[in-house]
């Protein structure tokens, strides 16, 4: 779920100036989506940002009255609009049971052609390519359920074609027949449809405007281009026609095909209007990205970008910022540097050294199990191919706890204590992934539970259907595990131990903060307080402080959920997402305060053992629970409400015997 952050700061003048106090919306924008073959609608995001900031700013909509997704699953679909014979959906809950509500639904994202049955289908980001009829959401139902709902008016703006095709020229469906949109509305009064494209044709992307072509010449008509006859109102008719001289023309000029905007139903109804001081400019995107190579010796150098959520790829573009690049190879030193990329392209170079240790030829056959022995500080192993990633963390001792002038909960982070840590251990080097705890759920049958909590406008709420699989926004298998329990993350270390021989399990409190301190005595790990807070740690995200109101923080990094593990950059001994992204679960019991705490890193046993310890923060919060000192006390009891979606866990590994 994601706000612009320039629409939050126009909702108090537009917002006053249009004022629809019943208007209902749905904002959807699928841009990443879990089957490998469907590629990435790479500006849906931005165009469901600026719907929302058209429809709050200038519609005037509540924006608690807009559902607003991003990556939305199938469940966050039927959550919205209903499913297939049943209408009542979050839509059909919040329209005005009298019919007083104007309800306005706004999709960016992948359509596809059912193979066998001739039918429409928006693609949630975790559907099946092959199974869109199973697990694809029918336009048919969404214009039946709208239909169900009482109300002022209903339109739809659907930036998707329905072709089998992508808009970067690809191909999604083989072998099926387009799906002409041109579906009978005409039984639900009031109802309005734009659609991007007719028949075999693609709905193409604007690369200057970052949008689709679609919603890019739309937002200009409904934004005033479109009122030919200076009324102060864009009517359907007028928007079409805007579309028909704009968009058309360019997606012939840019990519030499046909694009021809659908319109259905009542094409005088009012899709627009200015306010009493003429129209609004519109918020345009800041610059492009530009590209941005690594020149890495040796060729053969693997290149990382630590602090984004996808592979590095040479020319790829990203927008301006700081970068925390790392090269590495065998046999020379891994290389971390930060490189600051402007509004041009920017070629950045690194030699690694060798590492003064000569390579010997081995050849370990392809099935082999292959692991170190006697691993050093500082070594990163696996004991299995789908095993954790694990570093090892020196011995040492530091002081544990807040110290007053941290301004953290004292009551319960204190008294400070030392404690020291006799013999080096292991720890992930990420929290445990959807794609380890799946194969564990997947050999063993373990149950993990049939529902989660979730965190929505200011509330917890318990959702039936999420879970682990589906927590409430789009989850690939590199990302943290959400939705488990401090006995899910027991059961998985127990199994994981049984697998490979060794001593999996979670870490106790004091090993979980030494390792997140990494030799630092500062409230964080990079030393800078919260200025890095969005380099480091993925906390609250500034687009998304309208629905979550823990959030403060000033972050707008792209991740308003979880980030793929390793998105972020590492702490001074290789550990990503100490802090942010998902709260850890520790093996201690909860104690209000340190007294009487071990000071020798083992965790504690008493206190209040049906509540276990919590480290690190999570994706939700604001900057003061993003310390290393930050604790929570959580019950553990065998119920559903101890799984919420901002709940996971890294483990640790013995060394010694």
């Amino acid at each position: 779920m994601a706000l612009t952050a320039l629409a939050l700061l126009l909702l108090g003048t537009h917002a006053a100036e249009a004022g629809n106090e019943f208007g209902v919306a749905v904002v959807v924008g699928n841009k990443e989506y879990a089957d490998a073959r469907v590629s990435a609608v790479s500006y849906a995001h931005n165009d469901a940002d600026a719907f929302y900031e058209f429809v709050v700013g200038t519609l005037g909509f509540s924006p608690d009255n807009v559902v607003d997704l991003r990556d939305a699953t199938k469940v966050d679909m039927e959550s919205a609009f209903g499913a297939g014979g049943n209408a009542r959906g979050q839509l059909w809950r919040w329209a005005e049971a009298d019919g007083g509500s104007d309800i306005v639904v706004f999709y960016s994202g992948h359509g596809v052609p059912g193979v066998d049955d001739g039918r429409g289908y928006l693609l949630p980001v975790d559907a099946n390519l092959d199974m869109a009829a199973v697990n694809g959401y029918p336009i048919d139902v969404l214009y039946e359920n709208l239909g169900k709902i009482p109300s002022k008016s209903v339109t739809v703006y659907l930036d998707a074609c329905f072709s089998g095709g992508s808009g970067d020229g690809g191909v999604l469906v083989q072998n099926a027949s387009p799906v002409s949109m041109a579906a009978d509305v005409s039984g639900v009064e009031g109802m309005t449809v734009l659609t991007a494209a007719s028949g075999e044709q693609l709905a193409s992307w604007d690369t200057e405007a970052r949008h689709g072509l679609f919603t890019e010449h739309l937002l200009d008509g409904l934004y005033g281009a479109a009122d030919t006859d200076g009324d102060g109102r864009v009517t359907a008719r007028e928007a079409k026609r805007h579309l028909d001289r704009t968009m058309t023309r360019a997606a012939r000029r840019a990519y030499g095909r046909e694009q021809d905007a659908v319109l259905q139903g009542d094409e005088s109804v009012v899709l627009s209007f200015s306010s009493p001081g003429g129209w609004k400019s519109r918020t345009l995107l800041g610059p492009r990205p530009a590209a941005f190579t690594v020149l890495a010796e040796p060729a053969d150098a693997r290149v990382r970008i630590l602090n984004i959520g996808e592979p590095y790829r040479a020319g790829m573009e990203l927008a301006a910022g700081s970068y925390e690049v790392e090269a590495s190879a065998p046999g020379h030193v891994t290389k971390t540097e930060a490189v600051v990329h402007g509004s041009s392209a920017t070629v950045h170079e690194m030699v690694l050294s060798r590492s003064g240790q000569p390579l010997t030829a081995v050849t370990v056959p392809a099935d082999a199990e292959v692991r170190l022995l006697d691993p050093g500080v500082g070594d990163r192993f696996r004991d299995c191919a789908e095993c954790p990633e694990m570093v090892v963390v020196p011995a040492g001792s530091y002081w544990m706890g807040s110290p007053p002038y941290e301004q953290g909960r004292q009551e319960h982070e204190g008294p400070v204590h030392e404690v020291a840590i006799a013999v080096p251990f292991a720890l992930g080097v990420y929290e445990v992934t959807v794609a380890e705890f799946g194969r564990f759920v997947d050999e063993t049958a373990y149950w993990a539970g049939s529902s989660c909590g979730t965190y929505e406008r200011g509330k917890l709420k318990i959702r039936n259907g999420h879970g682990w699989r589906s927590p409430g926004f789009g989850q690939s298998g590199r990302h943290p595990v959400a939705c488990v329990t401090w006995d899910d993350a027991q059961a998985y270390a127990a199994w994981l131990s049984q697998e490979t021989g060794e001593k999996y399990r979670l870490p106790s409190e004091s090993e979980w903060e030494y390792a997140a301190r990494a030799g630092t005595a500062t409230a964080r790990p990079w030393k800078e307080g919260e200025s890095r807070l969005c380099r480091h740690a993925n906390g609250g995200d500034a687009s998304a402080s309208e629905h979550y109101s823990w959030t403060t923080a000033s972050c707008r990094d792209g991740h308003v959920h979880t980030a793929p593990v390793g998105s972020l950059a590492a702490n001074g001994w290789g550990l990503h997402d100490m802090l942010g992204n998902v709260w850890e679960w520790t093996e201690d019991c909860w104690n209000d305060s340190y007294a009487g705490a071990p000071s020798d890193g083992n965790a504690s046993q008493h206190g209040d053992c049906s509540e276990r310890v919590m480290r690190g923060g999570s994706w939700i919060v604001k900057p003061s629970f993003l310390r290393s000192a930050a604790r929570w006390g959580v019950f553990t009891g065998i119920t559903e409400g101890i799984r919420y979606n901002f709940f996971g866990f890294r483990v640790a590994r013995t060394l010694t015997p």
